[in-house]
């Protein structure tokens, strides 16, 4: 199962967010995906800011990696 790479994007006090609608399901979560072969994590969430936001974000440093039970990692910076 491949990672899950996210940032988590504050400017002007505000924090960007996708909202989705999945199975049945309404949440929010931040904006990323799935890491691809031959990837880093960074560079992923560098390019799923572009594909989702249509931004180009500069990584700073990584705020947390989260891994539940039976999910995958999920890394975001």
């Amino acid at each position: 199962m491949k990672n899950r790479a996210g940032i988590i994007l504050i400017a002007d006090d505000c924090l960007a967010l996708m909202e989705r609608h999945k199975q049945g399901r309404h949440y929010f979560s931040f904006p990323g995906g799935g890491v691809d072969e031959g990837e880093t994590d960074e560079q992923a969430a560098i390019r799923e800011a572009w594909e989702e936001l249509g931004i180009r974000v500069e990584v700073l440093q990584k705020a947390a990696e989260v891994v539940r039970e039976n999910k995958r990692k999920q890394i975001f910076f």
